[in-house]
């Protein structure tokens, strides 16, 4: 009997005394709510707050209410809160952390949609991913100036949000740290911040934004804005990412900057505001879908440096009235142009380059009228003089050109593509040398 009372009295010894690291126990004198902690060292008489288990938050999900969390309980120091401690606790209104507490983990906060209060104590040096994602009714968050880090998701969807100041010291982003805080109307960047992808996606109440110089990577950062009017791109940019500005259709100009090479795929798509571009002479490809949308672009300059233009990069584009297009370009994307219903003039300065081109779809299905060096090309033309060592004329080359009277194609010739003559309906007389190997389908359809 007496070993019994003693196994009895040692069991119900203070948990305390008896804990190893990852050992769990529960405490409910916090304001009547029951809340799992989890020991992180035994040695240090240290804990977090839940056990970064997806399937077992740190309470239970219908808590309701303000919390205050312990800076202390059963004689540990509670120094961190663990990943989804609290996640979908959707009536808990407000939140007070202890300047203990040096950490909050991956989702800590995620789906607590009624939260309207959190403190995030001067202790805490980062703010991990998806902490806050969904916290939509949170109007507003004070980042402690300690924090250098700022996760991924971290605030995505705190739609109710509408200001926020980033510390100085915060020198990374992650990827749509703040992406659909559509209340939010400005926003600073600290300077020390080298990346924003994706990080403001979705942000349609930002009108303005200064992007620091020290930033190289914007990629589908803005995506969404459709309240942005004014936004200067670092010279440190070298690439315009996919989807970046995709939708911000109240922007009406831009300037893309020196030591940019590629624009990615749908980087201005649905811009319907964008009036002019300048691309600079470093770009060497323009992705598909680039400028799918953008109504109100009226004239673009494809400068040298590009050597290709994917498929449907300017589809849609119904005000587009006239194109440039460089000496390098090597290939256009089928559908590159579809839908440029106002399209009327087509501008080269090297008759060879162009003849030289792989097009999967052609400006002049809708212009009509191929400039060389500021002169219709019309009547007589003697490719012998101008393009002596090309060996194809390419798909759609001069399809629609319907001023020409007659073509006299040199020797150098092997190859004449698809469409390449199509509706021609001026010519009368056409000189194919022996030289010429292949004529594609349609070459002179309609030449009549």
């Amino acid at each position: 009997m007496k070993r019994l009372l003693l196994l009895f009295a040692i069991t119900w010894l203070p948990l305390a005394a008896w804990c190893d690291d990852g050992d769990t126990f529960m405490d409910n004198t916090v304001e009547g709510v029951a809340i799992t902690f989890m020991v992180t060292s035994e040695a240090n008489k240290q804990c977090q707050v839940g056990t970064d288990n997806w399937n077992s938050p740190a309470v239970n999900s219908s808590t309701t209410g303000a919390l205050t969390i312990p800076s202390n309980v059963n004689g540990y120091s509670v120094v961190s809160i663990g990943g989804q401690a609290f996640r979908d606790c959707i009536g808990l209104t407000s939140v007070t952390i202890p300047s203990s507490v040096e950490s909050i983990g991956f989702a800590a906060f995620c789906g607590c949609s009624g939260l309207t209060s959190v403190n995030i104590p001067e202790s805490v040096t980062y703010i991990s991913g998806w902490t806050f994602l969904g916290c939509r009714s949170l109007p507003k968050i004070v980042i402690p100036d300690n924090v250098t880090y700022i996760g991924e998701s971290a605030f995505q969807e705190c739609s109710g949000l509408t200001s926020i100041n980033i510390p100085d010291n915060v020198t990374s982003i992650g990827n749509y740290a703040f992406s659909g805080c559509s209340g939010l109307t400005s926003i600073n960047i600290p300077d020390n911040v080298t990346s924003i992808d994706g990080a403001f996606s979705g942000c349609s109440g930002l009108t303005i934004i200064d992007i620091p110089d020290n930033v190289t990577s914007i990629d589908g950062a803005f995506s969404g804005c459709s309240g942005l009017t004014i936004i200067d791109i670092p010279d440190n940019v070298t690439s315009i990412g996919d989807y970046t500005f995709s939708g911000c259709s109240a922007l009406n100009s831009i300037d893309i900057p020196d030591n940019v090479t590629y624009i990615g795929e749908s980087a201005f798509s649905d811009c319907s505001g964008l009036t002019s571009i300048n691309i600079s002479d470093n770009v060497t490809s323009i992705g598909n879908h680039a400028f799918s949308g953008c109504s109100g672009l009226t004239s673009i300059k494809i400068p040298n440096s590009v050597t290709s233009i994917g498929e449907y990069a300017f589809d849609n584009c119904s005000a587009l009235n006239s194109i440039t297009i460089g000496n390098s370009l090597k290939s256009i994307g089928s559908n590159a142009f579809y839908g440029c219903n106002s399209l009327t003039s087509v501008h080269i300065s090297d008759l060879g380059a162009w003849c030289n081109i792989d097009f999967g779809d052609s400006p002049l299905r809708y212009a009509k009228q191929l400039y060389l060096n500021g002169n219709v090309i019309t009547g007589d033309l003697d490719l012998s003089t101008t393009v002596t060592t090309v060996k194809n004329i390419g798909n759609y080359a001069f399809y629609n050109c319907s001023g020409l009277t007659s073509v006299n194609i040199p020797n150098s010739v092997e190859n004449i593509g698809n469409y390449a003559f199509y509706n021609c309906s001026g010519l009368t007389s056409v000189n194919i040398p022996n030289s010429v190997e292949s004529i594609g389908d349609y070459a002179f359809r309609q030449c009549i």
